[in-house]
């Protein structure tokens, strides 16, 4: 157990009962008939299908337990914490009767102190996935008090015939989903959608299979999108969509929402812009939104500020307007864009127009992932760059 939760952060309830009638099953009957079937196919492939009928089933039979309620979402226990717990387990096997209840006690305490130190986290965070091209970011308060997530990133489809299209394949699940287990996060009070582009929302399905959602936030008018509806068809009863304006305040949201102010079909133009308040300081997200639409928020709310902004359209040069920034007064700029992607963003126009205000870029093409840790009202900046992600 202490290797499992280390490398998948989560348990199920029923895995120490399937284990027990599955291993002796799995010696005894299922490994003779793999090689048995191995064997028959080489003479005639018609008499393995009963074996790989039998080998099916008992297949979906273990997929139907695993998705039975009991799942555990744990977290990633650091490593000394499972060196500690096998060794601690090791030691029950060996001791007599008298000693074993004292060791249990403390495996116990352990595991429940791991639990209780992961789950209720005494500092918050702001984190940009590096997703490659695309937009997600975790908005989490101390003691998991809120947990938020704006974007979900996803694949864009170029051209793709319907005979290519196979099984949905999701890299939020390696991801950003990922993460969110790691730190023992199995629930999204609000999961806000920017807008209906693939790069923002197409990995939504995999958010509304693999956690439990309380709101999804999106720009009035999306709602009556068919193409984006489909995408959250399969959402729990449970959970709510709620349509926004600027005018909108969604009770629990750590956030203020800037823009849309009128109904759109989320399209760029119609991007929700959130701006929030953490770790002393203050953030905002502006999805897509073009330099009209920036300039259109500025009208509608003067004085409006931000000492860290998301940088409109991945640093395209359709957005970030030099007066938008100037009004803003940024301090700091996140970027999140793929390596080496099509568009060529960030727009060096973008680039120059930040450098000229001075402000500093964190860029997921440079950076990886960048994550903002905060207690109370201060913090500070940390990036993880793997070479392997956001090459999209």
């Amino acid at each position: 157990m202490p290797i499992l939760l280390f490398h998948l952060y989560e348990w199920h309830f029923l895995s120490v009962a399937v284990n027990l009638i599955v291993l002796p099953l799995f010696g005894r009957v299922i490994f003779p008939l793999v090689i048995i079937g191995v064997i028959v196919g080489l003479v005639a492939e018609t008499l393995v299908l009963p074996i790989d009928m039998f080998l099916h089933i008992f297949n979906d039979g273990l997929n139907a337990v695993s998705r039975l309620p009991g799942m555990l979402t744990f977290g990633k226990p650091a490593l000394p914490i499972v060196l500690i717990m096998l060794a601690v387990t090791m030691l029950l096997a060996v001791v007599d009767r008298v000693r074993a209840p004292k060791l249990i006690g403390i495996l116990a305490a352990v595991y429940l102190v791991t639990y209780c130190w992961i789950h209720f986290p005494l500092n918050g965070e702001v984190t940009m996935f590096d997703i490659g091209q695309g937009d997600s970011f975790l908005i989490r308060e101390p003691f998991n008090r809120s947990v938020t997530l704006i974007d979900t990133g996803g694949k864009v489809q170029f051209n793709t015939q319907p005979w290519q299209k196979g099984a949905q394949t999701y890299q939020a699940k390696r991801l950003s989903i990922n993460y969110l287990k790691s730190i023992g996060i199995s629930k999204i009070d609000n999961l806000c959608v920017s807008h209906q582009d693939s790069d923002h929302c197409g990995d939504l399905p995999a958010f509304i299979e693999e956690m439990e959602i309380k709101r999804i936030i999106i720009p009035l008018g999306m709602d009556q999108n068919p193409s984006f509806m489909k995408r959250i068809a399969n959402r729990s009863r449970s959970t709510k969509v709620i349509p926004v304006t600027d005018e909108t305040q969604v009770p629990g949201l750590p956030a203020q929402i800037f823009h849309p102010y009128l109904a759109g079909k989320g399209e760029n133009h119609d991007s929700m812009v959130i701006g929030t308040q953490k770790g002393g300081l203050r953030w905002l997200f502006t999805g897509d939104l073009d330099r009209p639409g920036e300039l259109d928020t500025l009208q509608r709310h003067p004085g409006l500020s931000a000492d860290v902004l998301k940088v409109g359209h991945h640093g395209s040069k359709t957005s970030s307007d030099p007066q938008f920034i100037a009004t803003v007064k940024p301090r700091i700029a996140l970027i999140s864009a793929g390596r080496n992607n099509r568009y060529g963003h960030p727009n060096d126009e973008t680039l120059v127009t930040l450098k000229q205000h001075h402000v500093k870029i964190f860029n997921t093409q440079k950076h990886g992932v960048v994550r903002y840790i905060y207690r109370n009202n201060t913090g500070h900046f940390e990036t993880v760059l793997a070479g392997h992600e956001g090459n999209l």
